[in-house]
């Protein structure tokens, strides 16, 4: 309930969640499981019920999960994907398990007594209502989810989460500027939030408002820099359109087929003073010798392009051969559109012809 949950593809799928629980162990700080040891700890995980449909089903605990420290207790939260479609969150207090390994550290009772004496635990009724809000979310009563989440933004007006759970439900649905209110108000809050900023340049691509929402991607990206993601994808006239992500550059792809890689060094905006940032003129394709190989003809020439892809070449050779005049015709208004959010010195050549 405390974590972030970093996204990995910058589409809202997103969190949120119940009803009358079954039992409340492992759903919250103050009820979780507290295992003495690996094989008990493995038990809680494989025999909690999912809280959606009540189903009791094996699972295979993820690996590579790290603990989370609140006050003297040891927190794990483990996600535990049920065939219904919902993913349980597990959570256990690791302290009797870690001192069965000669630590010091107080017994997992005494441990969650204190953070709670110590107000380091959040409100139960918080807690609580937030996962009714994700069940109900889960089984698509998109009001009675608003509902809740609309209860607990007066309740507690300082905590980001039900601001943010809001901003999912209205683009689901389709009421991006109350989205987008709520995005602004959840960052407000905690101006970190991974998942808030994705659907907050979701939203404004939606609306678009290019510029900004490829200003909030890269904001995004700037605060999760490590790994290839998908920053978006939609479906075009010839097929799906993503703009991959990686350490070095950004490429725009149709149906799995490289159509543009440029690298993100230098960045547009230090290229060209003003412009914001984004991968710079350097494309990565060798077929856009091509393009320079006619600006180094014709630096000055006047020439039509069909197909714009992630601009390139196009780019590169503006760049290269400032005084040149280049006329791209897309048929598709989707790639116009993905290429001037992900690609910026697009946009910036536009407006400076």
């Amino acid at each position: 309930m405390l974590n972030d949950s970093p996204c990995l593809r910058l589409l809202p799928s997103f969190i949120m969640t119940s009803t009358v629980f079954p039992s409340r162990l492992g759903l919250s700080l103050r009820n979780a499981y507290q295992p003495a040891s690996e094989t008990e700890a493995f038990s809680n995980y494989n025999h909690h019920r999912c809280i959606a449909c009540g189903a009791d089903f094996s699972g295979e605990p993820p690996s590579g999960v790290s603990p989370r420290q609140l006050g003297e207790g040891f927190f794990l939260t483990l996600p535990k994907p049920c065939t219904c479609g919902y993913t349980n969150e597990v959570i256990l207090v690791l302290n009797n398990l870690m001192r069965n390994a000669g630590s010091t550290i107080p017994e997992a009772e005494e441990a969650t007594t204190r953070a709670i004496a110590e107000n380091l635990l959040p409100d139960p009724f918080l807690e609580e209502r937030l996962i009714a809000a994700n069940v109900a979310l889960h089984h698509g009563k998109l009001e009675e989810a608003a509902a809740i989440n609309q209860a607990l933004t007066l309740r507690f007006p300082q905590f980001f989460l039900p601001f943010h759970n809001l901003g999912i439900i209205y683009t689901r649905q389709q009421r991006y500027p109350e989205s987008l209110e709520m995005c602004d108000r959840a960052l407000e809050r905690h101006p970190g939030h991974l998942d808030s900023l994705v659907n907050k340049a979701f939203v404004l691509l939606q609306l678009s408002r290019l510029r900004e929402a490829g200003e909030t991607y890269e904001r995004w990206r700037s605060l999760k820099p490590e790994g290839t993601v998908v920053l978006a994808e939609e479906v075009g006239k010839f097929g799906k359109i993503e703009i991959v992500d990686d350490r070095e550059t950004r490429s725009l792809w149709i149906d799995k087929q490289l159509q543009g890689r440029i690298y993100k060094q230098p960045t547009a905006n230090e290229w060209k003073s003003g412009c914001r940032s984004g991968p710079g003129p350097v494309s990565s394709n060798l077929f856009t010798a091509g393009f320079l190989l006619v600006g180094c003809q014709k630096p000055r020439a006047s020439g039509l392009v069909l197909g714009l892809g992630c601009g390139g070449g196009l780019v590169m050779n503006l760049a290269c051969f400032p005084q040149m005049h280049l006329t791209v015709v897309e048929v598709d208004p989707a790639i116009v559109r993905l290429c001037l959010t992900f690609f910026p010195l697009v946009q910036h050549y536009i407006d400076e012809r």
